[in-house]
């Protein structure tokens, strides 16, 4: 799902699973960055 204010970026809707975690994605960013500026901790390395 995509979604979008007038004079924002564009958004992704990630929905992370096993979990079942949503994130909203910038167009210009990674899921990575998202998640952690969401809270949510993601292994990594």
């Amino acid at each position: 799902m995509i979604s979008r204010t007038m004079g924002e970026e564009k958004k992704h809707k990630v929905r992370l699973e096993p979990v079942d975690i949503e994130i909203e994605v910038g167009e210009e960013e990674t899921v990575l960055d998202a998640a952690f500026r969401q809270g949510v901790m993601l292994m990594h390395g």
